[in-house]
């Protein structure tokens, strides 16, 4: 059985050309195909006039007609910015982790578990910080959930904006315990993701647990202006 993810920072949909345009983010995430699981960073829930005060997650699992999560990160007078994972499937025991930020913006994590095809997979959608204090708040929770799911045999997906390249420790440590699916599939490409445009860091991801096999990996770039990173998207088997 094999499934379609995507991991997106979509930077409140604003572009690099200044304009926010949930239709020029939609447009792109379609261009991708068929998608199961999407993972969204930066994303705007009635947020503030930068966006329009828009709820940009019903928005998205409208339009995509897909079931969705959201998990808040900052708040403000009037709403909040944070996470959106959308699931063809119906969303399980969805779960949000708020990471308060040290001397930086909080952050925070979706936790839940979709079924696809009689196939339960834990999946996890994250933006780590760039403070190193709140960042390893943040990846000591994310590496102890990972643990006890792999204890328990479970088949494990995780996705966001890390903020950190290869190099850096905690992709090290966390590559311990989850497969980076780029890197499987193509160790000899960089498959930098920021920024959009001459993109140079590689700070999107997409991990497994060896329980599944990435069969396909691909940097969608038909539109390098609808944000300030690249999508991701992923082909997954069981």
């Amino acid at each position: 059985m094999e499934f379609r993810v995507m991991t997106f920072n979509i930077h409140h949909a604003r572009g690099l050309d200044g304009c926010v345009s949930l239709e020029r983010v939609l447009r792109l995430i379609r261009s991708a195909g068929p998608l199961d699981l999407i993972g969204l960073n930066e994303v705007d829930v009635c947020y503030g006039k930068r966006s329009g005060w828009l709820n940009q997650a019903e928005y998205f699992s409208q339009e995509l007609k897909m079931d969705y999560l959201f998990s808040p990160s900052i708040s403000s007078t009037t709403g909040y910015y944070g996470n959106l994972l959308l699931s063809k499937y119906p969303i399980r025991e969805g779960k949000t982790h708020l990471i308060t930020g040290a001397y930086a913006e909080n952050r925070s994590f979706i936790e839940c578990e979709v079924k696809i095809n009689q196939h339960f997979i834990k999946t996890y959608v994250t933006h780590v910080s760039l403070s190193s204090v709140t960042q390893a708040i943040q990846m000591k929770q994310l590496s102890h959930h990972i643990l006890e799911d792999q204890l328990e045999n479970k088949h494990v997906l995780l996705m966001g904006d890390f903020n950190f390249s290869p190099s850096h420790f905690y992709y090290q440590k966390l590559t311990k315990q989850l497969k980076d699916v780029w890197k499987t599939l193509h160790p000899n490409k960089k498959g930098a993701t920021f920024p959009s445009v001459c993109s140079f860091f590689r700070f999107d991801y997409i991990m497994i647990t060896p329980t599944m096999e990435a069969t396909s990996a691909t940097l969608i770039k038909n539109s390098r202006i609808a944000s300030d990173h690249l999508p991701l998207v992923a082909t997954i088997k069981i």
